[in-house]
């Protein structure tokens, strides 16, 4: 069988997780380009995230990383005015006095310093830019990502993940020949390569897990002390395919009562771990916050086995307020300007204006949770307005109500 823990990025923080075992997930605010995850068992950032972590400031890595976000965003070759206004390394060098040719010279270094691990960005003259800027730079998937793994036959997962990335296929058999390899070279720690041939593994790991055994619990970012040993459960649980006893806190009923589920799958979402798995007592598919589970522990001798047709990617990448099977409702929002170009560029709704006389936007969401939906809402304060339907702007009024007099309460004490 095969697990796969889904690995992302929180969206609102810019920092770098690296945990024992070398697994990097980068957080920007310019991730995830298109909707996209990126993580060291995927592309290229390995190298860099090493030295990084043990050689660089951290004004460097931020430029750098802010450097590689922004042009794995865009597909066109981008001027380089463009990226010293946007990259806060650069700008605030030139809005501080630094001279532009020192910035120029620094950029450059940058470029030299990614292209000395692997990550090398194109310069393209540009043909139709009216500004001083001739040529402009962009980063091609090619030259981010290392090639996507793929079994022969196995139909489920006959595509990579990410358009545009090139593909190796291989057979059941070379996959066998490699595990051994890879497995005997990793134990002999005393020889060169077996850092390497771990690194490999990890990679094969995230494509095509290359036996029960060998899965990892691979986490990108730090968790409690609960979460951990609730994902350890789970995760023992999808290895195994066992059901899984818990207790589990439901925020819209606030009430905690014991559940029994058949773990799938777990993934990170919104820099939150969740866990895809159907209640003993339901037919369909339902998703739990792992934070919100206690006493967790796998019922052994109560065995499952998942359909066929699941796909934990299926569940990644989505906003928190459409994991659930049940109906939505569309919820037309609008947002002011900037906050309207930003909610745009994460594509998280259908959009209804694009431009208003203000340069603000109106947004349709599809909610089928309504209390995340209302409380992502929140963090846009007085920059985004429900219009309709009315019980969602009664909700929302209500929650800002509750929120103040929390902290009201506090200020109190």
């Amino acid at each position: 069988m095969r697990v796969v823990t889904v690995i992302g990025p929180l969206v609102r923080n810019r920092k770098d997780f690296l945990d024992e075992a070398g697994v990097v997930t980068i957080v920007s605010p310019f991730w995830p380009p298109h909707g996209r995850k990126i993580d060291a068992s995927t592309c290229r950032l390995g190298p860099l995230i090493v030295a990084l972590a043990h050689n660089m400031s951290t004004e460097k890595t931020a430029r750098l990383l802010d450097l590689i976000s922004y042009l794995s965003a865009h597909r066109r070759s981008v001027p380089r005015r463009e990226l010293f206004e946007h990259i806060k390394g650069y700008r605030e060098k030139l809005e501080r006095g630094v001279k532009a040719e020192s910035v120029r010279k620094e950029f450059m270094r940058d470029q030299a310093d990614l292209k000395s691990w692997g990550i090398e960005i194109t310069r393209e003259k540009l043909t139709h830019d009216e500004s001083a800027d001739q040529f402009g730079y962009r980063l091609d998937d090619n030259h981010l990502y290392l090639p996507y793994i793929l079994e022969d036959g196995d139909e489920a997962r006959s595509y990579p993940p990410y358009e545009g990335l090139k593909a190796i296929s291989v057979t059941g058999e070379d996959l066998r020949v490699l595990d051994r390899a890879t497995r005997r070279l990793a134990e002999r720690e005393e020889l060169p390569l077996s850092r390497s041939a771990k690194s490999l593994r990890r990679k094969f790991n995230f494509d095509v897990t290359l036996s029960p055994e060998t899965i990892e619990t691979i986490l990108s970012t730090p968790t409690k002390g609960s979460v951990s040993k609730n994902l350890n459960v789970l995760q023992k649980g999808i290895a195994d395919e066992q059901a899984v006893e818990l207790e589990y806190h439901t925020i819209e009923r606030d009430d905690v009562k014991q559940r029994v589920i058949e773990p799938y799958g777990l993934f990170l979402n919104w820099g939150k771990w969740y866990c895809a798995a159907r209640p003993a007592e339901k037919e369909k598919t339902q998703v739990f916050r792992v934070d919100r589970m206690k006493n967790t522990r796998v019922l052994k001798g109560q065995g499952f086995s998942a359909p066929a047709e699941f796909r934990i990617a299926d569940y990644s990448g989505r906003p928190p307020w459409v994991l659930s099977s049940d109906q939505g409702t569309d919820v037309n929002v609008r947002f002011s300007f900037p906050q309207s170009r930003w909610v745009q560029a994460l594509n998280l709704g259908r959009i209804v204006e694009p431009v208003d006389e203000n340069g603000g936007a109106l947004i349709c969401f599809d909610v089928k949770k309504k209390d995340p939906f209302l409380r992502w809402l929140l963090t846009y304060r007085d920059n985004a307005v429900i219009e309709s339907p009315p019980e969602f702007v009664t909700d929302l009024t209500e929650l800002k109500r509750r929120v103040l007099a929390l902290y009201s309460a506090g200020d109190d004490g």
